[in-house]
């Protein structure tokens, strides 16, 4: 009977034993699939963006390059007609050269909109002033930037780019959607942590809503760039008690594109 009893309890333990294996190996499984299926998440959208990025500048060089020197050679022609004879029409090309000069112009704009050479050129915190600037003339807001990055040079390139479509995004909604009168953009770079706090004394929203099912491409787009380099991304906000966002993202020795 001791004999059978010993048998029933290493059968026991044994299946016991089994059933572990089984279970830790279940669990392995399911977190690799689970790490692979982030990992992949994680390179469709460094495509996704990288195409965008792309795209961006190959519209920004037609605008420039193919359809600003299309124009420019109507204006060229439109300047050699011979008014001579109907000199009542000098008014009529003076106007149209003036609107060629203002389409000119908003071509110039949306192209630096869409690539800003000055971000590439100059830098982070000149792309952002001159963004600020270009935003201040065209709304009502009042946009105040606190800087305190003194040394860019420790910023990856790509970074750069991300943390740049970030602030438009950012800004740009809350102009445009938030209706808001003061917006402060704060930036900084301290014990590898780069920092980007924007607050405004816009409309706000429900601060129970997750932002990242809502349906501004914007707001989907802030979060995918963080996410892609490892940010935390923090929301205060109420209806009629402004929004501030704030975005931690740690700078690493090798930052992802």
């Amino acid at each position: 009977m001791d004999e059978l009893n010993l048998k029933i309890t290493i059968v026991g333990l044994v299946g016991f034993a089994v059933l572990t294996l089984l279970i830790i190996f279940f669990i392995i499984t399911v977190l690799r699939n689970q790490r692979l299926k982030v990992k992949l998440e994680r390179n469709q959208t460094l495509k996704d963006i990288q195409l965008l990025e792309n795209e961006r500048a190959r519209i920004a060089a037609d605008l420039h390059d193919d359809l600003g020197s299309l124009i420019s050679a109507i204006k060229l022609n439109l300047e050699c007609i011979n008014t001579s004879d109907h000199p009542e029409n000098n008014l009529i090309i003076e106007k149209t050269a003036s609107y060629i000069d203002s389409t000119m112009q908003k071509i110039r704009e949306i192209s630096n909109d869409l690539m800003p050479k000055i971000l590439e050129q100059n830098g982070l915190i000149p792309a952002v002033a001159d963004f600020i600037n270009k935003l201040d003339t065209k709304s009502k807001a009042k946009i105040k930037l606190i800087n305190k990055i003194q040394e860019e040079d420790t910023i990856s390139k790509e970074v750069k780019t991300h943390i740049f479509r970030i602030v438009q995004e950012l800004l740009n909604n809350a102009v445009k959607h938030a209706n808001a009168l003061e917006i402060n953009l704060h930036l900084s770079l301290m014990n590898k942590i780069i920092l980007i706090k924007v607050n405004d004394n816009g409309v706000g929203f429900n601060e129970h809503l997750d932002i990242s099912k809502m349906k501004s491409d914007g707001l989907r787009n802030i979060i995918r760039r963080s996410q892609l380099m490892d940010g935390k991304l923090f929301l205060d906000t109420g209806i009629n008690k402004g929004t501030s966002f704030t975005i931690e993202i740690p700078l690493k020795n090798e930052q992802p594109c």
